[in-house]
């Protein structure tokens, strides 16, 4: 992808997470929408996206954000009748 188009599929990119962060949600799904948009940030893989942070159970990765963050995203989306997981 050429740079100049590249740039341009960030800006717009930027754009939409600051209006899903700024828009206040009005449900469930809204907030599982910006755990998941924060989640994406923390672990932009598509294999993080989809399985949540690697099964490590060492003491300092219990206490990993992105421990936290997948919870409450999995708590949300079940909560929203989404994922049962």
């Amino acid at each position: 992808m050429p740079q100049e188009e590249f740039n341009a599929y960030c800006e717009r990119l930027w754009e939409l997470f600051d209006q899903i962060r700024d828009t206040p949600a009005t449900s469930i799904e809204g907030i599982a929408g910006k755990v998941r948009s924060a989640w994406i940030w923390t672990d932009p893989t598509i294999v993080g996206e989809r399985n949540g942070p690697p099964d490590d159970f060492a003491l300092v990765a219990q206490f990993d954000p992105q421990r936290f963050i997948w919870s409450a995203l999995k708590d949300l989306e079940r909560l929203a009748g989404g994922s049962p997981s």
